[in-house]
């Protein structure tokens, strides 16, 4: 059985899913860390932290052809870029706008005929 090699755009996919992952993490300790109410950053931080197992679920299930990786990874893509717009409105311009870019670039990855050809091969 060979095994082929993966398109472009799933590989670039995966690596900005990945980031996200990696970036949710970060916030997620990072928040729990500095907060001054830990219970509350604690509801906050189990949200976060639930995002991102199921943006890496995503991840492996985009990796190995699944058809459901794209909704699952979709459905977080449109709410990142209205958490981004209103974090960039709301005086955090920089994380705002690198939110929106992100989510955006992969929304836009996520429609292109190779990634859509890639999860159509399940069996």
């Amino acid at each position: 059985m060979s095994q082929q090699s993966l398109p472009a755009a799933v590989k670039l996919t995966v690596s900005l899913v990945a980031l996200e992952v990696l970036a949710l993490l970060f916030f997620t300790v990072s928040g729990v860390m500095t907060a001054d109410d830990v219970r509350g950053a604690s509801v906050v931080g189990s949200f976060f932290l639930l995002v991102a197992v199921s943006l890496g679920i995503g991840v492996v299930a985009l990796w190995k052809h699944r058809p459901f990786s794209r909704a699952l990874i979709l459905v977080w893509q449109f709410f990142g870029v209205v958490i981004g717009v209103q974090t960039a409105l709301s005086g955090a311009p920089l994380y705002g706008v690198s939110a929106v870019l992100l989510s955006g670039a992969i929304i836009i990855l996520m429609f292109t005929q190779p990634l859509l050809r890639h999860t159509r091969q399940f069996s």
